[in-house]
């Protein structure tokens, strides 16, 4: 079968007529085709019906008519219904592939509410926290002036991004993790 040249959607239709010659590749400020795109397809090569096709078709078409009006004028008189068979070719659709991206989906928390009291410990000099959390129930550690009286006091190692103690203390070397022994 021939075949013929299939522009992608995202290209600008090529002039009129145009034909890309043999060896032909897009060039480089054309955006890239999408996935699976065929910049080639076969097309089905029509038969041509000359006319003496036609006239044997005419001819038969009157005689299946005629046929049909006997029938039916014999069908009058017998009360017989005439029977019709049809048959058909098949036939064949093919659809580029089609891309589906679903939207994205926004979520909304409910508000949460914290109330927090902080107050000195005096017996070690760390200072407690307390008070209501109305979205989760998490605690923390007694709050101390270094490191190394969180850790004298059996607390640490506290890491960035898991426990909200990380943020109290310097990070002197930098790997993420404060108060470790």
């Amino acid at each position: 079968m021939p075949k013929q040249f299939n522009p992608p959607p995202n290209w600008p239709p090529p002039p009129a007529g145009w034909t890309p010659p043999e060896g032909w590749t897009p060039p480089p400020d054309l955006p890239p085709p999408p996935p699976g795109w065929q910049l080639w397809v076969e097309v089905p090569k029509k038969s041509p019906w000359p006319a003496r096709h036609w006239l044997i078709s005419s001819a038969a078409a009157a005689g299946v008519g005629c046929l049909f009006g006997a029938v039916a004028g014999s069908a009058s008189s017998t009360n017989a219904a005439p029977q019709v068979t049809s048959t058909a070719s098949p036939v064949t659709v093919t659809a580029s592939p089609v891309t589906i991206t679903p939207a994205p989906k926004t979520v909304t928390a409910p508000p949460v509410s914290v109330t927090v009291t902080a107050r000195a410990d005096t017996s070690t000099g760390a200072q407690t926290q307390s008070g209501t959390d109305s979205g989760s129930e998490s605690k923390t550690d007694p709050r101390f002036g270094t490191c190394a009286k969180a850790i004298a006091n059996g607390y640490g190692p506290y890491r960035s991004g898991v426990d909200p103690e990380y943020q109290w203390y310097r990070d002197a070397d930098g790997d993420g993790v404060v108060c470790e022994s």
